[in-house]
């Protein structure tokens, strides 16, 4: 469960639930009854079976609950990634009549984690360049989730350092104590608006792109502004990441048994940050990917495609042989007569 979750000790990929008894494995393409019956050891004992033929692609980590919706809804998602603007979405989005305040705004936000209020909260001075990345540190204040006196820093990728320096650089001088973004009207220092406008902004956005759509008895949308927090989680422990760093770059709190004592005694020094970042940088880019990388991916995923679609025709034809057996009552008694 800790390879699936990325997590030791394992939690649903969906909810963040940590209680062992509460967590199964799940098939993400739905296909659960198909392999157990081509594979009757799954039924029996999956972990047992995933571990003997060294955990071969297509499962995750559910609570029972998060399971159970996803086999009522009949989706077929990756959990933390229902929600989560695909590569191919994300040009749609961010290349449509966009803004280069917006644009800067969204990718930093999905290339640091941030929630959107903490962005909203940044100030110029926050922000430093640092080797290719840029560096943003996060102080807590009254009315904000992180507690007066506390603080974390994260790291945004080269192309969003260089699309915010852009971006930084139409609005002239700026005062340190300024809003990191800011209105378009009035640039020197004026606050983007209230989180729900930002809300909005990424709402109108992605209508633009033709890709607004309502989750399955929901009032929610799909791609909301939450989704860009989970593109950082998701694809940082695609990419290796250590879950202890991704989680105090996120500005988490450990969870785990063996984690409670992070806050006090987790303390890597800044190079360890940069190299364990850099192995999300090519997963968190959206315009300057790693193609080799992303080549490596893509023929992952087909291969997992082409071994689905083998097993469904076997299991066709086992079933189409048994149903030839039951129509000829007559072919089997004669067989039993000689």
């Amino acid at each position: 469960m800790a390879h699936y979750s990325g997590y030791d000790p394992p939690r649903c990929g969906k909810c963040g639930q940590t209680e062992i008894t509460k967590l199964t494995i799940d098939h993400i393409y739905n296909d659960g009854s198909l392999l157990r019956k081509i594979y009757p050891m799954q039924k029996r004992n999956i972990c047992k079976w995933l571990k003997i033929n060294n955990f071969p692609l297509g499962y995750q980590v559910l609570c029972l609950k998060c399971n159970e919706e996803k086999r009522r809804d009949s989706k077929v998602y990756f959990a933390g990634i229902l929600s989560d603007p695909q590569r191919k979405n994300w040009k749609l989005i961010l290349d449509n009549k966009v803004s280069l305040r917006d644009k800067a705004f969204f990718l930093v936000v999905a290339s640091a984690g941030f929630r959107l209020g903490t962005a909203l909260s940044l100030q110029v001075k926050d922000y430093k360049p640092i080797k290719e990345l840029g560096i943003i540190t996060v102080k807590g204040a009254e009315g904000r989730k992180l507690a007066i006196g506390k603080s974390y820093f994260t790291f945004i990728t080269p192309e969003a350092r260089r699309i915010l320096e852009e971006y930084l650089k139409t609005r002239g001088t700026l005062n340190p104590d300024a809003s990191l973004f800011a209105k378009e009207s009035k640039g020197i220092g004026k606050q983007f608006d209230y989180c729900s406008n930002v809300s909005r902004q990424w709402t109108i956005l992605v209508k633009r792109a033709k890709l607004l759509e309502k989750a399955a008895n929901s009032r929610n949308f799909t791609l909301h502004g939450h989704s860009l927090r989970k593109f950082f989680q998701t694809h940082c422990k695609l990419a290796g990441c250590r879950a202890d760093f991704v989680d105090f770059w996120m500005g988490h709190h450990p969870t785990g048994s063996n984690q409670y004592l992070n806050d006090s005694y987790f303390r890597p020094d800044l190079q360890t940050h940069i190299e364990e970042y850099r192995k999300a940088v090519s997963h968190l880019q959206v315009f300057e990917q790693d193609t080799k990388k992303l080549s490596e991916l893509e023929k992952d995923m087909e291969a997992l495609k082409l071994q689905n679609f083998n097993l469904k025709n076997q299991l066709e034809t086992i079933i189409s042989h048994f149903n030839l057996k039951d129509d000829n009552p007559e072919a089997s008694t004669n067989k039993k007569d000689r």
